[in-house]
């Protein structure tokens, strides 16, 4: 069971994006983490139209995105996100501190976990570490 409630995530996460990029896009990463009293959520996605990756955080100030639209949107992507680190602990599997979701406009994906401690870690030095790592400019 546990299996399937996972895919069911990772599909429900992938529509998620999907619905939020307001344009044709290629591929899209995300990048969560979380652990007791702290969560993150944030996706960049790289659209047809050019070779710069977009934020999804910055779609409200680049497009026509209602703002109560999109925190709306980016509320259910967390909780879904949420909830599929739930389901790890739920099912007696290590917990994961991050996660990253690659998706392409196919709807091909991979999942990768990491486990480490990163509550020491600056914010913004693990960010610019994550987007070297997956190619993201």
């Amino acid at each position: 069971m546990t299996a399937e409630q996972i895919d069911k995530c990772y599909k429900k996460i992938a529509h998620q994006i999907s619905t939020m990029i307001p344009e044709e896009w290629t591929t899209a990463k995300l990048y969560a983490e979380s652990w007791p009293g702290y969560f993150t959520v944030y996706f960049y996605y790289d659209p047809v139209s050019t070779n710069r990756p977009i934020l999804n955080l910055d779609l409200p100030d680049l497009y026509s995105v209602d703002p109560d639209e999109f925190l709306l949107q980016k509320r259910r992507l967390r909780r879904t996100v949420l909830a599929l680190q739930q389901l790890f602990g739920e099912e007696k599997m290590e917990t994961w501190t991050n996660f990253t979701f690659i998706l392409n406009h196919d709807g091909m994906f991979q999942a990768e976990y990491g486990y480490e401690d990163l509550t020491e870690l600056d914010p913004g030095e693990k960010r610019e570490a994550w987007k070297a790592k997956y190619g993201i400019e």
